[in-house]
Order: structure tokens, then sequence, then C-alpha cells
């Protein structure tokens, strides 16, 4: 008797790794289960069938009823280039015609097409459509012959891709005899050095004999191809031991060689001659351009604005773009621009206001430097150079500048001015330094600026005067148009200001061609010479202390008394002696070389607060008029750098009487 439960058809074959398999005999108890999981999954179903047919129904007594579309999972739609159709079209054409097409193509246009999909990299690549890659080299004219080893695809990579052949980076330089491209991240990997080969026990032997190494491609001299020296040693692992066969294979290597070397310079020819044409085609849309401009400016009234050189310069004119309509409208308001700036300077405008703003400035920074006489500030040549004074020159509108205008920003006060005067000391503090490196490489601090024994000399024809820092900083002949030292001095003085605007304000900047200030070795060995003589060690004895120290020396030679500043100078070198107590003679030895005549030379200090040069007895009273000190102090002046002794009557007898009686008597 069968049983009344509905037999479900049993699956009979299923696969396994991709093959179908016979029916394999299943457990009762499998079987069984397996129903039941049929059965319930078809109730569902029908439950859900039954929900949503009564749903429907009661929907339907509805007048607006309308009956609902089934729903159904959503489905990704492909996407399809409907902007460009003709790409569908070009994929699907017929062999034939995508042939006739591919064969108008230049070699690069084949290698971009070649990389565009799978299939027709396939279709490309493919031997039997090496024609087409030989037809279009065809077409370059003076173009090396396909070399023997080589691709024609490959040899097209080689010639017009701009890829690396290791990374596939889109910059990448050309190495003809190793037929590689290979960009700066990939050099290394590529290419092996010589010294690399020696140290390597696998290349000694190649490294150490020079006729193998001659036929390997080579980057630069000692600079090999990687993959040719492992290719190279292991096609010698299979002739070395055989003489003749070994013979044979390296003169092979040597006319392969010739020949890669040979095909590389013609290759290179050839990529200098397309470089060459390239630049001439841009040159040529850059005329071009520039023409098409120019006639439509004339048109709107513009003449000869049109020839200036700063107008030429429009990032306009530098595009190796063709003139088109768009490029124009967006650059049109600019190039007009710029001609009426043209034109107001043409028309001297511009040019009057800059005098007048050079003026105020000169003014201004004069009045500034007469009330702060001892602090190192920049030339105005060397103001003029830099962007915040610049600034003022060019601002805009071009309405006069006031007095109050530049006083607020030349100010000591100022941060501004103040960081300006910082860098430019650092920047001539460096310049010192890299003169003293030059005369003594030993030099290895800029602290020996402060030595006394570091002396600089001032080139200038007429000058000639040694200079200690920080004088050197602000000596007159530096900074001076006037200078001459030699026909070139070579130098401009900067990209902010010009030769014209230093000529009117009557300044350059600082050390202008780089030669104006040198160091001084006979200065600075008479320097030495008297600091050891005044007992201080010339590594350490600063300017500050002898000036303080301020010694009294006699020259030897022409018996001249001298104070510390001026015997630097002196003409005679080496041979002083130091005063060092007021009961020394001063003794004449010999009749002096030449006898003084005139007036006594001037002996003076110097206001330390203010820089007033005046004599000794004079002294006393400046300090109180001027700046209230009844009392002053050691501190409140200095001696005059440029003071010189009144010795014709101390040359004509024995001095035993106190200095003070011979020189004025001030203590220090």
């Amino acid at each position: 008797m069968q049983s009344a439960t509905p037999q479900l058809p049993v699956q009979t074959q299923f696969q396994v790794g991709g093959q179908q398999q016979g029916p394999e005999p299943a457990d009762d108890e499998d079987s069984d289960a397996a129903l039941q999981l049929l059965v319930a999954q078809r109730r569902k179903r029908r439950r859900c069938a039954q929900t949503v047919l009564s749903s429907e129904s009661e929907k339907q007594d509805d007048p607006n009823y309308a009956p609902s579309k089934p729903k159904y999972p959503r489905r990704k739609k492909r996407k399809t280039s409907d902007s460009e159709p003709w790409r569908l079209g070009f994929l699907e054409l017929p062999v034939d015609v995508f042939l006739e097409i591919a064969k108008e193509l230049t070699p690069p246009d084949l290698l971009n097409l070649s990389r565009t999909n799978k299939s027709l990299r396939n279709h490309l690549m493919s031997r039997q459509n090496h024609v087409l890659w030989r037809e279009s080299l065809a077409n370059i004219p003076d173009l090396p012959a396909l070399p023997p080893g080589m691709t024609e695809p490959s040899y097209v990579n080689l010639l017009f891709s701009t890829k690396c052949h290791l990374c596939s980076s889109g910059h990448s330089s050309p190495y003809w005899e190793c037929r590689l491209r290979c960009c700066t991240k990939c050099i290394n990997e590529a290419f092996i050095e010589k010294a690399i080969l020696m140290a390597d026990g696998q290349f000694s032997f190649l490294a150490s004999n020079a006729d193998l190494l001659k036929v390997i491609p080579q980057r630069a001299p000692g600079i090999y191809l990687r993959s040719a020296v492992e290719n190279f040693c292991f096609e010698l692992d299979e002739v070395v031991g055989n003489e003749e066969q070994f013979s044979m294979w390296h003169k092979a290597k040597i006319d392969e060689h010739s020949a890669l070397v040979e095909h590389a310079k013609q290759c290179q020819k050839w990529a200098k001659s397309q470089n060459d044409k390239k630049k001439a085609e841009r040159a040529a849309i850059r005329a071009r351009r520039l023409e098409q401009a120019k006639e439509r400016l004339s048109k709107l009234g513009w003449g000869k604005e049109m020839e200036n050189t700063d107008f030429l310069k429009h990032p306009f004119f530098r595009q190796n773009k063709e003139f088109d309509e768009g490029a124009w409208e967006r650059a049109k308001d600019g190039l007009i621009e710029r001609l009426n700036k043209i034109k107001d300077e043409a028309q001297g405008i511009i040019a009057d206001i800059r005098v007048q703003r050079c003026n105020v400035i000169q003014d201004t920074y004069n009045d500034l430097r007469s009330r702060n006489p001892l602090s190192i500030l920049p030339s105005l040549g060397d103001l003029l150079s830099c962007r915040l004074i610049n600034d003022l020159l060019e601002r805009r509108p071009f309405n006069k500048l006031t007095t109050a205008d530049v006083s607020s920003v030349l100010n000591l006060t100022s941060p501004s001015f103040s960081l300006l005067v910082e860098k430019w000391r650092a920047a001539k503090d460096l310049q010192l330094f890299q003169i003293l490196r030059k005369a003594n490489p030993s030099i290895l601090t800029p602290s020996e600026f402060n030595l006394a024994t570091t002396v600089f000399r001032c080139n200038d024809a007429d000058c000639g005067q040694p200079l200690q820092y920080p004088d050197v900083l602000i000596h007159p002949c530096t900074s001076s148009p006037a200078f001459r030292f030699s026909k070139d001095m070579g130098g401009t003085p900067s990209r902010f200001t010009s030769s014209e605007t230093c000529r009117k304000v009557g300044s350059d900047p600082w050390n202008l061609g780089g030669n104006r200030i040198s160091f001084h070795e006979d200065a600075s060995a008479n320097a030495r010479a008297i600091v050891n003589a005044c007992g201080l060690d010339p590594k350490e004895a600063t300017v500050s202390e002898m000036n303080m120290k301020n010694p009294v020396i006699e020259c030897r030679t022409c018996r001249e008394v001298l104070r510390w500043p001026q015997v630097l100078g002196h003409l005679h070198k080496g041979k002083f002696t130091v005063c060092k107590s007021q009961d020394e003679e001063i003794r004449q030895e010999k009749p002096p070389a030449r006898v003084r005549l005139g007036a006594p030379w001037v002996f003076g200090v110097r206001c330390a607060r203010c820089g007033y040069l005046c004599a000794p007895q004079s002294l006393p009273e400046h300090l109180a008029k001027e700046h209230g000190l009844i009392e002053p102090s050691n501190m409140d002046w200095c001696f005059d750098t440029e003071a010189k002794f009144d010795t014709a009557g101390v040359r004509q007898e024995r001095v035993n009487d106190d200095l003070s009686t011979a020189y004025p008597p001030l203590n220090h």
C-alpha cells in the first residue's frame, strides 16, 4: 500500500569541481529531513501569496483602486557612454575597417590605443598585425630603423612614450644605449656602478676585466644596466673554460655592442631634432597668438605701447596654445590694464612720482641716521633694495608720499624696520665671513669679526683705509656710486630696485659687486704685533678692548707717534714700540724721512651719545649743554679713530716731561 504523502522529485545529479557526478545513495534520515524542509518552504510561499491576494481583494472595493505592479528587486543599469556613442560603434567595427583606420594612425596613437582595453591590446599586439606597426613607423621621417632584437611595439614604447619602463610613472628619461626609459626613483634599481660590481663577489671577475665591461650597455662611464650585467654573466658562465667558444662569443658581443652604440647615436640625434622641431612649432604658435592679440588691440586704439617689453612678458603670450575666443576674453582686461600702466609710465607721471617718493625716503632716512649716528644702519641703497621700502615706492594709487608716511615705516621702534635691519646685518656678516674664509680657510666661526687682529681694507683706488668691525659696514666707500676699482664690477642692485634709482639717491647697496672690501693682511699683522706688545692674547683681544686701552705707539722706522687705530694703516710694517709709562722717553735715533709742514694735525674725541667730534677741552661743555651731564664718565666719550698726533715738536728733542705735556690731558 502506498503512502498518501506526495513524493517530491529528488535531484539525481550534482557538480563537484566543475564535473557532473552520478547519484549517490542517501540515508533515510537525511532524505526525510530534506523532504520536510522543502514542504515548509512551499507552505511559507503559499501563505505569502494568500496574504497578498486578500489585501488586493479588500482594495478592489475602493473606486480609486488601481492594481499595483509586482515589486521586483531593482536591477543595476549598465553604464553606457550616451554622450560618446562613437566609442561603442568603434569597438563594434568590422576587423577590416578597423585595420584600415589603424593604418592611418601614428605610432604614439597606436601605442595609446593598445592601452585602452584588453581586447584592443590583444589584437594590436598580435604578431599577425605587426605590419600595422611597421607601416606606421615608416611614415615617420628620418626615424632610425628597427634594431634587431626589438619588436615594433617595444621600439615605439622606447621612442615615443614618456612612462618609466619599471614603475610606469609619467616622467622618465631615455637611455638609448640601454634601450630603457627610467625615472629618477628607479634609476638605482635599473643600473649598477662599477664599484658595487667590484665589491660583489658574484661580479668581481667581470668588474676586474675591462675588455668585458666595454661591451655591456651603460648609462654613463662606469654605470651599467643591471639586467644586461646579469644576462652577460649567465652567458659568460656557458662559455668560460672553452677558449674557442669564448673567443667567438666575445667577438659577437663586441660586434653587437658596436651596432648598439651606433644605433643609440642615431636615436639621440633623431630625438634632438624632434625636440628642436617641437620648440620651433611652439614658438610659431606663440608668435601667431601674439599677432592676433595685437590685431585686436590695435582695433581698440592701442599702438606703440604693444612693443613694450613688459607687455610682451604677459603670461598670455607664453602659452603654447592656439588663439581662441575664451582665452582672449579672460585675458583682455589684464592686457589693457598693463597697456594703461605702460602708457602712464611713458608719459612720465609715474616716473615723477617715483622721484618724489625717493626724495622723501632719502630725507627721512638721512634724518634718522643723523639722530642715531652710532647705530649700524643699512645704506640708502640697501634700504631701497628691500621689499618693505619698495612697497612704498610702488604703492598704488601713484600719489605723493608724505614724511609721515615714511616715518611710520622708517622708525627704530617699528618691528618691521627692526627686522629689516636685523636681516641686513646677518646678510652682511655672512659676506664678511666669506671674505675671511677666502683669506684664511682655518676660520670657522664669525665670532672673529670682533677681534682686534681682524682688519679689512677698502679697495677704492682713492681710499685703501683699514677698517674694523662693525665700522666696515658703514664705511662710505662701500656704498658710494663713485667707487672705482675695476672696469667691470659686476652685480646688480637687486630685483626690487634699479641702478638708475641708486644713482638718483647717490647710494649703492653695500659692497655692490663683491670686491669693494677685502681682508687686510698687512694691517692684521700690525694689529697682531701691537696686541702682543700690549700683553694681550691676539686670539682673544677685541676691538673695544684695544680702543679702551688706546696705547701710544711709536714707529721705530720713521719715529712717528700714533694712537692705536692709525697704526693699522701705517706705511712701515711690524716695527713699533708701545709707550707703556708716562716716564718713557721717545728718542730721535735718526732724522725723519720728511719734515711735516703746515698746521698741526687735529686730535679729537667723540661723544658716545651723539657722535659729535670736538676737541678734548670742549667735550665737558658739550656733554653738559647737549646731554645735561655735569660729571661725565668714561662711558660717555671715546677717542676719534681718525685722530692724529702733533708730533712736530716731539721729533726735535728728547722728551723727559710727562706725556700730558705733549698730548691732551685726558684719561680713558
